[in-house]
């Protein structure tokens, strides 16, 4: 979800390829809710994806405009840039820029044959974060369902993307979720779960440093396609590792909100919500495990504040978790919690005051009604 001229904007992805565009906009008074209720009004619409589309994140663009930037990434390996731009009518418009095949480093503009994909036809994108660098750079890192986590510079001068490496941490199974927290000036971490049930903490800082360091010769290559980069990055280890799921684990959202202490809330396919803090000096984690309040696995959760999350599962619950202070770890409970309408519940984005909850459909709630 984004703004732009002051309105407000949802970005959804589907098997489809589509990629589609709405706006957030209040209908009439509800004597039910006794207030506005919002809708949403397709904007734009683009088929844009050769194969399904598993992931999707929003960026603003860098060259100071009211741009956003959408990447977005699924089957096939394929890794998508669109621009989202608004005219001085309100029109939204959607571009395609840039795709590339991260298996390959190569374009994929054009529809390939099956011959040319067979080798990564089980190739996923399966989550996806950017982080913006200078010289109006962005660093993508998609975790991918063979297990490896590809980091792609994408330049929006020329509008091409540059992969980089790949890094094949502890991970040996298919990755499901990715999470950058920013925790000091001088730590960033990356924060991946798969199948194997582990959370992973990789020192993101250390991969920013070692590509803003060759950031120019990164990008001062051939201008006709998109490249892969012949780089020399040594293996950077995992800075540490959770073990807090039996199973997959489909969901995972961190904040720094205390010195030195990380909150991270997990989700996974054994119906486990947990809520671990971990001490960033002695690497000491602290996990709280509910296993009974979902009857489904979990697929989406946020951290909205430090004493707040919100979940939710197949079983069409949303719950607002919260505990009566930061110091009390272990006192996590379900405060509140709303029977959503939508089936086969696979994703949940947070917004302001809004929640959304996406699935065969989308329903929205407003976090003050919770």
């Amino acid at each position: 979800m984004f703004s732009m001229r002051g309105r407000d904007f949802l970005v959804t992805s589907a098997d489809d390829g589509h990629v589609i565009v709405c706006e957030i906009v209040n209908a009439a008074f509800s004597h039910v809710s006794h207030e506005r209720e919002a809708v949403l009004k397709t904007r734009c619409s683009t088929l844009v994806h050769i194969s399904n589309t598993k992931c999707l994140t929003l960026t603003p663009s860098l060259a100071g405009n009211d741009d956003v930037l959408v990447f977005s990434g699924g089957g096939r390996a394929q890794l998508l840039v669109s621009v989202l731009t608004c005219d001085a009518d309100g029109e939204v418009t959607g571009a395609v820029k840039s795709s590339m095949n991260v298996t390959k480093g190569v374009s994929m503009f054009r529809r390939q044959s099956k011959d040319d994909n067979s080798e990564d036809a089980d190739v996923r994108i399966m989550a996806i974060t950017s982080h913006p660098l200078r010289h109006y750079t962005h660093l993508i890192s998609a975790a991918c369902s063979d297990g490896t986590i590809k980091f792609i510079l994408y330049d929006e001068g020329t509008q091409l993307l540059h992969l980089i490496t790949d890094f094949i941490y502890e991970h040996t199974h298919c990755l499901l979720t990715l999470d950058c927290v920013p925790v000091s000036s001088d730590l960033t971490l990356l924060i991946s779960g798969a199948t194997d049930g582990r959370i992973i903490l990789i020192d993101f800082t250390q991969i920013l440093n070692s590509i803003s360091g060759n950031l120019s010769k990164m990008t001062t290559r051939k201008k006709v396609s998109n490249s892969k980069s012949s780089s020399n990055f040594t293996l950077i280890q995992p800075f540490m590792q959770i073990s807090v799921h039996q199973s997959g684990v489909n969901a995972v959202s961190a904040q720094c909100y205390t010195e030195n202490t990380l909150t991270i809330c997990s989700g996974g396919d054994d119906n486990c919500v947990a809520v671990s803090s971990v001490d960033l000096q002695t690497k000491e984690v602290t996990s709280l495990k509910h296993n009974h309040q979902h009857s489904a696995q979990i697929t989406g959760i946020q951290s909205l504040t430090a004493d707040t999350f919100v979940s939710v599962s197949i079983d069409q619950r949303l719950h607002m978790w919260s505990r009566p202070s930061p110091s009390d770890d272990k006192e996590w409970g379900v405060e509140s919690s709303k029977f959503v309408s939508v089936a086969d519940v696979s994703t949940l984005c947070c917004y302001r005051d809004l929640l959304v909850v996406g699935g065969e459909g989308l329903v929205m709630f407003r976090r003050s009604h919770m």
